[in-house]
């Protein structure tokens, strides 16, 4: 059983899924660290403000792709969503313990969120948020 979960797993993470999934997530993590840092180094935000914006027009994006370029599912897309959108709320929080807490550099706080969370996540979406029932 534990044998055949780990096989199940290593294959999904060499699978096409996971390829268009870490090309949309970098994409993503690039526009949300680049907003956030250009809003709170050159216009003088606290870094919070940026970051959620960008996060949030991101999480639609990556929603929207995630639906038909990843995961390639057509339905319940209010379930679905409400699902996604708890990431969104982790990612939020993460980072901002992270970054009061261990006083640790925002940027470096998004990334280290972004590195721990990314396999979860894929493995999240795939069985929960966007799993196709049979």
């Amino acid at each position: 059983m534990v044998i055949e979960l780990i096989h199940s797993t290593t294959k999904k993470f060499f699978s096409m899924k996971f390829i268009r999934y870490a090309l949309v997530g970098g994409l993503s993590t690039l526009f949300t660290l680049g907003a956030t840092y250009v809003f709170a180094e050159y216009q003088g935000w606290n870094y919070i403000i940026p970051y959620m914006i960008s996060l949030a027009l991101a999480t639609i994006l990556n929603f929207s792709l995630a639906m038909h370029f990843i995961f390639k599912v057509q339905s319940n897309y209010a379930s679905r969503f409400a699902r996604y959108l708890i990431v969104y709320v982790i990612n939020v929080v993460l980072v901002t313990i992270i970054e009061k807490y261990l006083q640790i550099h925002y940027t470096l706080a998004i990334i280290s969120v972004t590195i721990i969370l990314f396999l979860l996540k894929f493995l999240i979406y795939d069985h929960f948020v966007f799993h196709k029932k049979e």
